[in-house]
């Protein structure tokens, strides 16, 4: 239930982990970090902090890079085991997900998850994603606000096509 459609949050320490352990290159996580605080530095030290549109202008190379691995079919299955269906610590994963509120919903079990997404692995878009799951620091507080400053070190999936994607499922699975 919700509009913002963040499905996945961990620190950008854990992620990092996960990208290596996806064999990611040293030069593409390297660029991903940069990416992620988007201030010069792979560790938020840099001192001129842009937005992702600022970033995307003169780096959008790299993140055509960064996407061509993500978007591989084996690392896409984990990622989606790992941002939606199980979590990074779970040994069980979920049957569905419900979408709404108890009197107003729509729903989409795993397997098509799995489905949906794999069909959409080929979009193009200009920020940093594993098929329709955007990849986000939870903020990069561009303003130095000390109250949002831990976020800068969170990593954030959001999946703002969820709904689209649910209604795809059930256009195919009616025909």
């Amino acid at each position: 239930m919700g509009i913002k459609n963040s499905v996945h949050s961990e620190p950008i320490s854990e992620f990092v982990h996960f990208l290596i352990e996806c064999k990611m290159p040293k030069k593409l996580i390297l660029s991903f970090l940069k990416y992620h605080y988007a201030d010069g530095s792979t560790n938020g030290t840099g001192k001129n902090r842009q937005s992702g549109k600022e970033y995307k202008i003169s780096h959008m190379d790299q993140i055509n890079e960064i996407n061509t691995f993500l978007n591989q079919e084996d690392i896409l299955s984990r990622a989606i085991n790992r941002f939606v269906i199980k979590g990074r610590n779970s040994i069980y994963g979920i049957d569905a997900i419900v979408l709404g509120t108890p009197n107003d919903f729509l729903w989409i079990k795993t397997n098509d998850i799995y489905k949906v997404l794999k069909c959409h692995k080929e979009n193009y878009s200009t920020g940093i994603h594993f098929s329709n799951l955007f990849y986000q620091p939870m903020s990069r507080c561009i303003n130095k606000n000390p109250k949002y400053e831990k976020n800068r070190f969170i990593s954030q999936i959001k999946w703002y096509s969820l709904f689209d994607d649910i209604i795809e499922v059930m256009n195919n699975n009616s025909k």
